[in-house]
């Protein structure tokens, strides 16, 4: 990999510090962070930190964070005082140039790691932990939202006092415009998570296919213990009020019964880290339904439960996925080239353009007893053949939508980390100086009336 060219010679390394505790999102910065691990005109320093997510009773969980990045053997500093301001001097300490961010939503962060402090000292940089926007605000919002992009995707306050912002469509880089700060200081590089993945997957299924041509060589006459390895993916969104797209409830107990009917199909569940929190902490399902429910799961043969598997190769692993959105709708098929089955609540916020693109390149349906029919063709073939059996009138409509979604978020393909890098550089070398936030008047998306509140 070629150093970075900045416009004006740069006299000494540029420290980024990749700030991370949603390590479930590493996707987003790892091809950024072994890129300036590769050019001598960035010293990149990987710094992990506590969380509280929905359901999470305090701050924690950095063990988890330090364990992912010591099995992929990234040096990395652990920052995990239960006081967050101790911790703070210690990134201080470091003398950041820059701190990454790809995580938006600050209730997550412990205080001193929330934007209003780190500019006081550095300068953000911020890429989305998501692939691509898909869904436009509720219907309440959506009519006062000339840009149908949705507020919440540039009006927070990583939004307003990030000093680069890097975006995955031409659309958000634009809503920007609407902003005190502008959009000069955002760019459409597309997203650098879509490279990643697109490299782990040819990565595992490379080895997948190694490991199977070995065992075929061992044992020729071997059968699969399974017919079918179906990949069950359901989001945590179960309310009007943000997003809406959760069928766990609606779906959960006829999953139960298709896999008791088919034993001789695998049946992987792998919920959105979010899934099981949200569900008890919403009063959506009681903890002992639950419980209750997940020890009937976990007891048949043919079940797995994992949510900390690397997703892109249960993907590889797997025959088909059945998801209720919303990233995997756009992840699914832009990484494997298959198509996913959309299992779809109809009163789900409206999704944008890019939505209804990535929601078109896959199958719709509207329950399971639906999906089981895709079930019982899938065990006579292979599933993405008879899936494209089954509705060849639409096969086109769906290459077509998948192929204008991925024009539409991938300008640099291959090549946005490089991007990215030769956008940081350029900015440092014009010595800019740090963000004002006592200067930017408008709120913030996440302090607005009707916003979830920040309990510490």
């Amino acid at each position: 990999m070629p150093a970075t060219k900045p416009t004006s010679p740069i006299e000494r390394p540029i420290r980024v510090v990749f700030l991370v505790f949603y390590f479930e999102a590493w996707a987003s910065l790892s091809q950024v962070y072994e890129t300036m691990l590769k050019d001598p005109a960035f010293d990149p320093i990987v710094v992990t930190i506590p969380r509280k997510l929905t359901g999470d009773s305090g701050y924690g969980g950095e063990h988890r964070v330090h364990k992912f990045f010591k099995r992929r053997a990234i040096d990395h500093l652990r920052l995990n005082y239960e006081d967050s301001w101790q911790s703070l001097q210690e990134l201080k300490d470091l003398r950041p140039d820059y701190v990454f961010l790809n995580y938006p939503w600050q209730r997550n962060y412990q205080p001193a790691f929330r934007p209003d402090s780190l500019v006081t000292f550095t300068k953000i940089l911020y890429t989305p932990y998501f692939l691509a926007p898909l869904v436009n605000e509720h219907e309440g919002e959506l009519e006062h939202d000339s840009t149908r992009v949705a507020s919440h995707l540039y009006t927070q306050r990583v939004h307003q006092l990030a000093s680069l912002i890097f975006v995955q469509d031409q659309a958000t880089k634009d809503a920007f415009n609407l902003t005190e700060r502008g959009s000069d200081r955002v760019l459409f590089t597309g997203a650098a998570k879509l490279d990643s993945l697109r490299q782990n997957f040819l990565e595992v299924s490379a080895k997948l296919s190694a490991k199977g041509s070995a065992r075929l060589a061992r044992k020729p006459d071997a059968k699969q213990k399974y017919d079918l390895k179906v990949l069950w993916a359901p989001h945590h969104s179960y309310s009007a009020a943000w997003l809406n797209f959760g069928m766990f409830v609606n779906s959960y107990q006829q999953m139960l019964e298709l896999a008791k009917k088919y034993p001789n199909i695998k049946f992987v569940l792998r919920p959105h880290p979010f899934l099981f929190g949200t569900l008890v902490d919403r009063s959506v399902l009681k903890n002992d339904v639950l419980e209750n429910w997940l020890r009937q799961w976990k007891a048949l043969p043919n079940t797995r439960l994992n949510s900390k598997a690397n997703f892109v190769k249960q993907f590889a692993e797997t025959d088909l996925l059945l998801t209720d959105g919303i990233s995997f709708l756009a992840e699914y098929p832009l990484i494997t080239g298959k198509t996913a089955v959309f299992l779809e609540n109809t009163n789900h916020w409206q999704f944008n353009r890019l939505g209804e693109l990535a929601a078109e390149s896959n199958y719709r349906i509207k329950d399971v007893a639906d999906f089981e029919s895709f079930i019982k063709l899938a065990l006579k073939e292979k599933a993405n053949v008879v899936l494209a059996a089954r509705a060849r009138s639409a096969a086109s409509k769906r290459r077509n939508s998948l192929n204008n979604l991925r024009k539409e978020i991938d300008p640099n393909p291959g090549a946005v980390a490089d991007c990215i890098l030769e956008a940081i550089a350029n900015h440092f070398a014009s010595s800019p100086s740090l963000v004002d936030a006592s200067a930017l008047s408008e709120v913030a998306w996440e302090d607005q009336p009707g916003r979830e509140p920040r309990a510490d």
